[in-house]
């Protein structure tokens, strides 16, 4: 899942069973992985099982977090 698809969105938080409900995935079980292709100029909070480095420091530029599945926030490495 592109990060640029979920900028898209009119939500401040995107949980896992939201990806179904917005047509970003055709499967409610399926794993999501947000990747950084794009850009995000507004704070989100998004919930995947898993974050691409790029995605998790575009998301944390943008003032949101990255959640990873079970309740783990991706802090970008330096």
């Amino acid at each position: 899942m592109n990060l640029e698809r979920i900028a898209e969105l009119d939500v401040k938080e995107i949980g896992l069973d939201d990806y179904k409900k917005l047509g970003l995935s055709s499967n409610k079980k399926a794993l999501i992985k947000v990747l950084g292709s794009g850009e995000l100029t507004k704070a989100l909070t998004i919930h995947a099982h898993k974050f691409s480095k790029s995605a998790a420091e575009k998301i944390a530029k943008a003032g949101g977090k990255a959640v990873v599945a079970g309740g783990a926030v991706v802090a970008p490495q330096a």
